[in-house]
């Protein structure tokens, strides 16, 4: 007699092969219905691809975002992709923004990408790592418009490797 799971078990119920499709249905709703609710809603989201993984001193990426409503207070985050052989534990960048209004304002800024042992922070995975940073957790903006925020690297050389993308989310804070 060949041996089969309802020979093994002869009082156990046996699936029916007609549910099976069903219940992997109803399972995968579910996953996505979690991982959808776990999802932050971004207002806005940009980002750009630094080619070949060098970005130099006369490199600079500008992203923007538009702001309609200057009653809501906002969530700003930067974003940060970059090999898991970047020879650093931070990145230093020199934020330009430009307002709607033609306002400029500058600010330097030390991104850590690594503990002090040199594990990296963020999510990693084939080679490269994403990390997220709250750049302004709960801002009010003043104007209605586009602002612009130009990133150039602000490192003691003249061109680094390894940082393979920076973008910003734009998102309503909580109140």
């Amino acid at each position: 007699m060949p041996l089969t799971p309802a020979s093994l078990h002869p009082n156990r119920k046996q699936p029916n092969p007609r549910c099976l499709p069903l219940t992997c249905l109803l399972f995968g709703l579910l996953l996505f219905s979690m991982w959808s609710g776990c999802r932050a809603d971004y207002i806005s989201e940009q980002q750009q691809e630094i080619p070949s993984g060098i970005w130099t001193y006369a490199d600079s990426i500008t992203l923007s975002f538009s702001v309609e409503d200057t009653s809501r207070l906002y969530r700003l985050e930067g974003l940060v992709t970059h090999s898991d052989e970047y020879g650093y534990q931070n990145l230093y960048v020199d934020i330009h923004t430009n307002y709607p209004s033609g306002k400029r304002s500058q600010q330097p800024l030390s991104i850590d990408l690594a503990d002090n042992s040199g594990r990296w922070y963020g999510n990693c995975r084939g080679g490269a790592c994403r990390i997220n940073i709250d750049l302004q957790p709960k801002v009010k903006f003043d104007e209605t418009g586009t602002y612009r925020l130009v990133f150039h690297q602000y490192m003691r050389k003249e061109s680094i490797s390894g940082i393979e993308n920076i973008g910003i989310r734009l998102a309503y804070a909580e109140e």
